[in-house]
């Protein structure tokens, strides 16, 4: 089972705030050797796409974790993009 909730709020064409929830429910024999119960890992997270000159521009910060390990900052992902355009 995977649940996604992404929201952009839109500033101009092509560019955006983004804020994103993602869910997970896995329970398979072979993923889960140890224990016999299912394991849920969530993140969220927040990001901004702009619209440049020569292309695009985007920043995505997100954090992680299951349910069985802890939430915390080193934990966290940034995300750097550039897409230029010809």
């Amino acid at each position: 089972i995977i649940h996604r909730l992404d929201i952009r709020l839109i500033l101009e064409e092509n560019s955006y705030l983004i804020f994103f929830n993602d869910l997970a429910y896995l329970n398979h024999s072979d993923l889960i050797k140890s224990t016999n119960e299912g394991i849920v890992p969530y993140s969220f997270g927040t990001g901004l796409n702009l619209k440049i000159k020569r292309g695009q521009l985007k920043l995505i910060l997100g954090l992680g974790a299951t349910n069985n390990s802890s939430l915390t900052l080193n934990k966290a992902r940034f995300h750097f993009g550039y897409t230029t355009l010809f």
